[in-house]
């Protein structure tokens, strides 16, 4: 925790001395970053919310506001973030997670099952497995706190699960 305090403290120095906008955009991406894992939620979703005002057009900053939405539980924003980053991004796969975990939370179940396929496909295609992993570890979870939803969390996570060792080609 100290070393996010320390992180969080020097990143808003740098926020502070209003640097170009795409090191700003930066320093706030990261930010917001440190101030989750300070529990600092309501900070970090104004830091996510500057970084998108000052770089609209930056998909990594909008898929940033998503996650920070989904831990705020703000699913229709959370969503809506999503999709914005999938528009200027649509070969990366992070958003399209936070959208089938937004799509699955407001129970759009076909959407989220979609969403899954085409994220796994597009971390297949640039090779990061790490990101199906993080997302099976978040439904995970969510199947302990929405117990209403494990149903619909199951069979998603065991696709997700079938392609964490499977053929890298994409599907």
């Amino acid at each position: 925790n100290e070393k996010f305090a320390d992180a969080a403290h020097m990143l808003q120095r740098v926020i502070d001395a209003n640097p170009p906008d795409d090191l700003l955009s930066k320093a706030l991406d990261l930010a917001v970053y440190a101030n989750v894992n300070l529990g600092r939620l309501e900070l970090a979703v104004q830091l996510a919310n500057r970084a998108v005002e000052i770089q609209p057009n930056s998909s990594r900053s909008w898929d940033i506001l998503s996650g920070v939405y989904s831990i705020e539980k703000q699913w229709a924003k959370s969503l809506e973030a999503a999709l914005r980053a999938i528009q200027l991004n649509p070969d990366e796969p992070n958003p399209y997670f936070n959208l089938g975990r937004a799509y699955l939370h407001t129970k759009q179940i076909q959407d989220a099952q979609h969403s899954y396929q085409k994220g796994v496909n597009n971390a297949k295609a640039s090779h990061q497995v790490q990101i199906i992993s993080d997302a099976v570890a978040e439904l995970t979870q969510d199947m302990t706190d929405y117990p209403e939803l494990k149903a619909d969390i199951e069979p998603i996570i065991a696709f997700l699960k079938s392609n964490m060792n499977a053929d890298w080609d994409v599907m």
